[in-house]
């Protein structure tokens, strides 16, 4: 007995008809936005168990993706701000972190800076912009790198998440 092909349903990521670039957006801190690429517009199911699991997969694996590009992209500015950060002893430079990616309320936060047990001047020096420091460090080094790399912010998430979803 031949079983009838399955039936092609279609789902979308908003409320709305069909998303547009607009809304597959998720704004990362430093108010630049990221393109989540949208889950596909149709998929092959053959009942609605099969719907439910495609679904969370196919968010898992966005989640995970937009989480990976995000903490790509933060490295990417943690490097450029460690070329900037004042050097006396070497501790303020290698204080710098990056933590995981955290989803909460429905936004993507990566938490990125300088500082510690062993560096509690760090603020102080970030802040300071009265202070001499010899060429190319300089006060304001974690905030003029994300400033500056925002583009690349953007497209380097953009990659990490267009690449993990194919």
């Amino acid at each position: 007995m031949a079983t009838a092909p399955p039936k092609r349903v279609a789902y979308f990521a908003t409320p709305r008809a069909r998303p547009d670039a607009q809304d597959l957006r998720q704004q990362i801190s430093g108010g630049a936005w990221v393109r989540v690429p949208a889950i596909p517009d149709t998929m092959d199911v053959t009942g609605a168990q099969e719907l439910a699991k495609a679904l969370v997969e196919a968010t898992a694996s966005t989640l995970a993706a937009a989480g990976s590009g995000i903490a790509m992209a933060a490295e990417h500015v943690m490097t450029k701000a460690k070329l900037q950060v004042p050097v006396r002893t070497g501790a303020l430079r290698g204080s710098g972190f990056v933590r995981a990616p955290i989803w909460s309320n429905g936004q993507l936060s990566v938490e990125m800076g300088f500082g510690g047990p062993a560096t509690p001047y760090a603020l102080h020096v970030h802040e300071d912009l009265y202070m001499a420091h010899k060429h190319p460090t300089k006060a304001k080094f974690l905030e003029d790198p994300l400033k500056a790399e925002t583009k690349n912010v953007v497209a380097i998430a953009e990659a990490v998440i267009k690449r993990a979803l194919k």
